[in-house]
């Protein structure tokens, strides 16, 4: 399983509009951007993925703590 597709096994909401940005993929141009809506991690590797709403995809995708290369607290518009 692709860590795109990963579930994590203990998940909580943010309260606060984190938006985040990922490294674009290899022979991309651009990267995932969006708000992260939740925090979710794995035991026992204590791995982190953000649950990521982008207005590309139709469903919030997870994504590895590792690929956010920018966080940021703004207001959503």
């Amino acid at each position: 399983m692709s860590d795109a597709e990963h579930r994590p096994e203990t998940a909580i909401p943010l309260h606060l509009p984190l938006w985040v940005e990922t490294q674009p993929p290899d022979g991309e141009t651009e990267g995932l951007r969006g708000y992260a809506l939740a925090v979710g991690w794995d035991r026992p590797q204590s791995t982190t993925f953000y649950l990521v709403s982008t207005p590309s995809s139709e469903r919030p995708v997870w994504v590895p703590e590792d690929d956010i290369a920018s966080n940021s607290l703004r207001s959503p518009d």
